[in-house]
């Protein structure tokens, strides 16, 4: 790369170097081609904007959400993942219902280097690659949007549970729970039993009291 280069032209270069077939608009300071995933080929969109201030990045999944019943359930799925995104964003395209991750980052006064393309497009491939089962669920498995995005996580949170990481369920019951106490040494005088005898009814005052004639077949005395 060359120091006197544009950010875009850097983008050009960038794209040679790695062997990239894409479509290039220079008016518009635009380049797009296709990427391959695990399981699918993703659409990969690459412009700089704001005077060459900014590089953005989207990447499309190639599974649309237009029907009208599934679109909601899809458009939450995109809320609840970006909640546990700390860099980039999914979108929808409420016209169409196409989903697309974008992430973006500023040029510095160094320019545009190898290094911030290639860790912004990895970024950008290991998230689209770790949601894009949840919209597959969502959209044709049957799961909720809850449960989609949870298993998409979930590496993410037996990383949490195994460290221990503050906010972890594992955290709370140990910061919680108080440690076990030691047994003592002494051995405790333990008590003898009651005998658990059953009173009998005559015993009990009040309930069968033969002197006014109640509990037996004989009629009181006369005085």
């Amino acid at each position: 790369m060359s120091f006197f280069s544009s950010p875009f032209e850097t983008l050009i270069e960038h794209c040679k170097d790695n062997d990239i077939k894409c479509h290039v608009e220079r008016g518009k300071k635009f380049i797009g081609f296709a990427m391959c995933g695990d399981a699918v080929v993703y659409k990969v969109q690459w412009r700089i904007t704001h005077d060459d201030a900014m590089l953005q990045m989207d990447l499309a999944i190639p599974v649309h959400a237009r029907d009208a019943k599934v679109r909601p359930l899809a458009l939450e799925t995109v809320v609840r993942a970006n909640h546990g995104l700390a860099i980039g964003n999914f979108n929808i395209d409420l016209s169409d219902g196409e989903i697309t991750y974008h992430v973006s980052c500023p040029i510095g006064e160094a320019g545009l280097e190898d290094e911030m393309i290639g860790s912004l497009f990895t970024t950008a491939m290991a998230t689209t690659e770790r949601y894009f089962p949840a919209f597959m669920r969502v959209m044709y498995g049957g799961h909720t949007p809850e449960d989609a995005v949870y298993l998409s996580e979930l590496e993410v949170h037996s990383a949490r549970l195994d460290e221990g990481a503050p906010g972890s369920p594992k955290a709370a019951d140990e910061k919680s729970a108080p440690p076990p106490s030691r047994p003592s040494p002494k051995k405790r005088t333990r008590m003898p039993r009651k005998k658990n005898q059953t009173p009998k009814s005559g015993d009990q005052p009040g309930l069968f009291d033969p002197a006014k004639g109640e509990g037996t077949d004989r009629p009181p005395k006369s005085r």
